[in-house]
């Protein structure tokens, strides 16, 4: 029996590793699930165990940046966590948050963001921001935050010279990773009347789910002794032995679930769950044939960065920035379409759009293409369609999270989109090496490729003066088709 019930309390602890996610958690809120433009990777951090592989919250999981808040507001005394940081990691513990922002506590690995204090605007934005010189090696560390006028910190047991306070009241508590693991675990959150708000990501309900099995496993062991006919004590040997075999086979499931098959990505995300509101090709299309406006028309092409993915509202779209920038003197249609290549996108602009005339191209390109051959022909085809059709053109280099991975053909492309902007003499603006510079004002990225409230913000006011540029003293006034 003594085996059964260890096979049996293993196999639930696998079985609980295989099927549990934050939305059954239930305890946390993803913030990129309320972005008005979704990115990539949102659903599958909730709706998938990847993120909570061993038991620990990942939030360098499905792409990174990952940001969570507790699902409602506490009136919080003390925050207390563990976590672990890979390599080049950082995270920041989020709490006295209202919706005019957050105050954060950044610990890092990573040697260009150093760890700091921070309050920052509720779109990422960093208001004020006090380094602290501390060292966050590998391994797990403790993190202790007592709130109030004046807040206190600790880190290990060592005191962090934090100073911004929080009013008593119901706040936002939260954390936000980065592009490499950014492991938290054993949360507790005391509240000012005494009470503790606890998760360890565990998945609850183990001890039925040990029952089950012990059943299951117990049923198999005798309708194979009952087919043997076996008596005892020949009987007894088989059953310990099936036994045995059983906690073995339940100690590898246990060490393959931990060690790679927790850690692997399903190849499809559940659906029902959440509802895709990722702009399809279709109807991007419908939008754009449905718009009116009277106004010169400056037309932005591209992928998801171009469309905005990662605004948080429609007005922090950068497209809708630049309209502002502008003055109103221009709408700027954005025909951005996520995933969309930059063959997809020219035959598109080449179909329906360049026909409109409109005053202004702007084609924003570099991450979707995985061919550098074939992008140089699009924008050669891109620059023609504009001479033909008297429109202006500015190119702009995409960016992509300093963080990120190495991508295949970035740095091609990038090359390629400078040989074609000079030979044809099209202005072109480097966005990548824009926002790295701005890159530590505040937080600019949802995932390597998509940019928060903030990131979107910067997008817009690196590009308008080029955008201003490019159109030149104001016209005649006659309006375009578009």
């Amino acid at each position: 029996m003594a085996a059964l019930a260890v096979a049996s309390t293993i196999g639930a602890e696998v079985w609980g590793l295989r099927t549990h996610t934050l939305h059954q958690d239930g305890q946390w809120e993803s913030a990129k699930l309320a972005l008005a433009r979704p990115v990539m990777g949102a659903v599958g951090f909730v709706a998938t165990p990847v993120a909570l592989s061993g038991n620990v919250l990942d939030l360098g999981a499905w792409h990174g940046f990952q940001q969570i808040a507790w699902h409602r507001p506490v009136d919080a005394a003390r925050i207390a966590f563990n976590f672990e940081l890979g390599t080049g990691a950082h995270l920041s513990a989020l709490y006295g948050g209202t919706a005019g922002g957050w105050a954060g506590l950044r610990l890092s690995r990573h040697p260009s963001l150093p760890s700091r204090h921070f309050l920052s605007a509720n779109d990422g934005k960093m208001m004020q921001a006090e380094a602290l010189e501390v060292a966050v090696g590998p391994g797990w560390h403790h993190v202790a935050l007592d709130l109030g006028e004046v807040t206190r910190a600790t880190l290990d047991g060592r005191p962090l010279p934090v100073t911004h306070g929080v009013a008593p009241g119901p706040r936002r508590v939260g954390f936000r990773g980065s592009a490499g693991p950014s492991r938290i675990d054993d949360v507790e959150i005391t509240l000012r009347d005494g009470r503790v708000l606890r998760d360890d990501f565990r998945n609850r309900g183990g001890l039925q789910r040990a029952l089950w099995i012990g059943f299951l496993v117990l049923a198999a062991i005798e309708t194979l002794r009952r087919a043997a006919r076996l008596v005892p004590p020949q009987a007894d040997w088989v059953r310990l032995s099936l036994a045995l075999t059983a906690c073995v086979v339940a100690g590898l499931g246990w060490l393959a679930q931990t060690r790679s098959l927790g850690r692997l990505y399903p190849s499809e995300v559940p659906e029902g769950l959440y509802a895709n509101r990722i702009e399809t090709p279709s109807q991007a299309i419908a939008r754009l044939g449905a718009l009116e406006d009277p106004r010169p028309a400056v037309l932005v092409l591209g992928g998801s960065q171009a469309w905005g993915a990662g605004a948080g509202v429609e007005e922090e779209v950068w497209t809708a920035r630049l309209e502002a920038a502008l003055g109103g003197a221009f709408r700027v249609w954005n025909a951005g379409i996520s995933g969309n290549d930059s063959r997809a996108t020219v035959s598109l602009y080449r179909e329906l759009w360049a026909p409109l005339k409109p005053r202004l191209v702007i084609g924003v390109f570099g991450v979707n293409d995985n061919d550098p051959a074939v992008l140089a022909a699009s924008l050669t085809e891109l620059v023609q369609v504009s001479e033909a059709s008297g429109t202006d053109l500015v190119l702009v280099q995409e960016a992509v999270a300093p963080e990120a991975p190495r991508l295949p053909d970035f740095s091609a492309n990038r090359e390629v989109m400078a040989t074609i902007a000079a030979r044809h003499e099209v202005p072109l603006f480097d966005m990548h090496i824009a926002l790295a510079r701005r890159r530590d004002e505040g937080l600019l990225w949802w995932d390597f490729v998509h940019l928060s409230a903030h990131g979107q913000r910067l997008f817009s006011e690196s590009l308008a003066p080029v955008v201003r540029e490019a159109l030149g003293p104001a016209d005649d006034g006659s309006p375009s088709a578009l």
